[in-house]
């Protein structure tokens, strides 16, 4: 004898079933079909009864490379489309989201000058950095001719040349006495003492704003400056004071810079950054 595979050859499962894939449940006392799914459906239990769902899967709700999985306030699963370059994911008021990131946790490039005018006469003119909390300056080259004690003046937030008596430096060099100048119209970096020719040269400076209200309106910060002096090397550590003479209520009065040694450099590499919005 042989078997069909139909448990019920009365009103059995070829009476209920039509399509290939078709499966039998229990409903209302009575059996019926279930029809076969679409492809990747899953058999679930719904409303008290089986059927077949579609469940989103990774792969069914991602398209693109880089796209990240999220749960979205549905709740289900969703896509959250890949961000721009740099982008950082955040926390937005209920969903995570891709963000540019904040000037204050990165440092923008101002200015990166190499071998050129602006690098070998460390003159940048006018370049509008007021708008920054922070900026660090980094400056080497070769001091070709001239032994001329470094001096530094700042573009002020108007475009002009600071040149006013209200700068001053305090600090060390090569010795433990303590240099300070005040009421300088550009500021000796080097407390008069001459730098060494035919020597590299490498100087830093770390400049911060004003305070929010303009109290005592002044411009501050730190530097060094170091020289191969045989097998030795040159200390020079300071630190300055500028005061705003112009009329621009800029929090940040360096705008660029111009060395006044009047010493002849080569092979100049400068690099400016700024980080921190001081305007808000």
């Amino acid at each position: 004898m042989s078997f069909n595979g139909d448990l019920y050859p009365t009103a059995g499962a070829s009476a209920v079933m039509t399509t290939s894939g078709d499966m039998v449940k229990y409903q209302s006392g009575a059996r019926t079909r279930l029809g076969i799914g679409s492809a990747n459906q899953l058999l679930q239990v719904k409303s008290s009864l089986p059927s077949w769902e579609t469940v989103d899967l990774a792969d069914t709700v991602l398209t693109t490379a880089g796209d990240v999985l999220i749960e979205n306030s549905t709740p289900e699963l969703a896509r959250l489309a890949k961000g721009n370059l740099n982008d950082v994911l955040t926390m937005g008021s209920a969903l995570p989201a891709w963000t540019a990131p904040s000037s204050g946790g990165e440092w923008t490039s101002l200015i990166n000058e190499y071998d050129n005018t602006a690098s070998n006469t460390f003159d940048t003119g006018y370049v509008d950095m007021g708008g920054y909390r922070v900026l660090r300056l980094f400056w080497t080259a070769y001091v070709s001719s001239g032994t001329g004690a470094l001096g530094m003046r700042f573009y002020d937030a108007d475009e002009n040349l600071q040149t006013g008596a209200v700068q001053g430096t305090s600090g060390y060099f090569n010795s433990n006495t303590l240099n300070a100048n005040g009421n300088q119209t550009s500021m000796d970096l080097t407390f008069g003492n001459a730098i060494a020719s035919g020597r590299g040269i490498v100087f830093g400076m770390e400049i911060q704003c004003s305070d929010s209200g303009l109290n005592g309106a002044h411009t501050a910060g730190t530097y060094y400056m170091t020289q191969r002096a045989s097998y030795d090397t040159t200390y020079c550590h300071g630190t300055f004071i500028t005061v705003n003479g112009a009329t621009s209520t800029d929090l940040n009065f360096c705008n660029g810079f111009q060395e006044q040694s009047g010493n002849t450099y080569t092979d100049g590499i400068l690099t400016v950054l700024g980080s921190g919005d001081n305007t808000s």
